[in-house]
């Protein structure tokens, strides 16, 4: 794998959503092998957010299952789906083209189980009829903010077995970057990496994936006006104010580095000692507070 500049609108963005995806098939029983050989997924928006998040959800279903597809994953932009026969498509954009006739948002939903939303505030709403027209326990994420493609009060009225969040704050399965690029730089540099590649990227989505079934801290519930239930659909996404979050992306990302040849020192000798050292390091006094060199670990 190539070496990637951090863009928190793209890479961030696509590690808490795989992550956040991840989780929502746990919960929905979509996990298995079988079923992400059939998984379809819609993504609305081809900028540099929708992109990664192609890339990276793409990487890691490919690790559970190598029979994965490249036209499991329809994408839109502005002027409808990506086809192979459009003439208008950049590189990036015709990485994700699909031999396909349906043109339209609300074409291609029909028969998802995942869709993400991802375009600028304002341009796409999802009806009733495109959510109802998805899988039986789907999956919707709707990013643009602040004004998302749908809102979960909407997705709940029409179906009640879906699982649905966006990035705002005020309501449930906040997609949060922050619960991602602290962790992401300081597992880094606490390697002394200099680059980072999409293996650290999934590894991260995939750890991040795991918080949401843990046990939740009293301090942490306290911060929600309602029960964070490990393993229930509005419980899908880690929260940025999760010290756990921040410690196994940062862990994942420091294996990977170590895995890919990018650290510049054994981390699997010293991997007993991170969890105390960034426990001690890393939280109390800020997780981007220097390099690992200059705290000693």
């Amino acid at each position: 794998m190539g070496s990637l500049a951090w863009h928190d609108d793209q890479l961030g963005t696509s590690l808490v959503t795989a992550a956040a995806v991840i989780t929502s098939l746990k919960i929905q029983g979509k996990f298995s092998k079988e079923a992400i050989s059939q998984l379809r997924i819609v993504i609305a928006g081809a900028g540099a957010a929708g992109i990664a998040c192609g890339r990276t959800l793409r990487s890691a279903f490919r690790r559970l299952c190598p029979e994965f597809r490249d036209d499991q994953i329809i994408m839109t932009d502005s002027k409808g789906v990506l086809r192979t026969s459009r003439t208008d498509l950049s590189d990036e954009k015709r990485e994700f083209a699909v031999n396909t006739d349906k043109r339209s948002v609300s074409d291609v939903i029909h028969g998802a189980d995942v869709f993400i939303g991802v375009t600028t505030a304002g341009t796409l709403k999802l009806s009733e009829d495109d959510i109802r027209a998805m899988n039986p326990k789907p999956i919707i994420f709707c990013l643009a903010n602040p004004d998302p493609e749908a809102l979960p009060e909407l997705i709940d009225s029409v179906r009640d077995d879906a699982i649905c969040g966006t990035g705002r704050s005020d309501v449930k399965n906040q997609a949060n970057n922050a619960g991602a690029f602290p962790g992401v730089l300081a597992g880094g540099l606490d390697v002394g990496a200099e680059t980072l590649n999409l293996d650290m990227i999934v590894d991260a989505a995939f750890a991040l994936a795991e918080i949401p079934f843990q046990s939740v801290p009293h301090d942490l519930q306290s911060l929600y006006g309602y029960e964070l239930i490990p393993g229930h659909r509005d419980y899908a996404t880690a929260s940025a104010f999760d010290p756990r979050a921040h410690f196994a992306v940062a862990r994942a990302v420091a294996r990977r580095a170590h895995l890919s040849g990018l650290a510049t020192f054994d981390f699997s000798a010293r991997e007993a000692m991170y969890g105390p050292w960034f426990l001690e390091n890393r939280l109390p006094h800020g997780l981007l507070k220097g390099s690992a060199a200059l705290l000693g670990f």
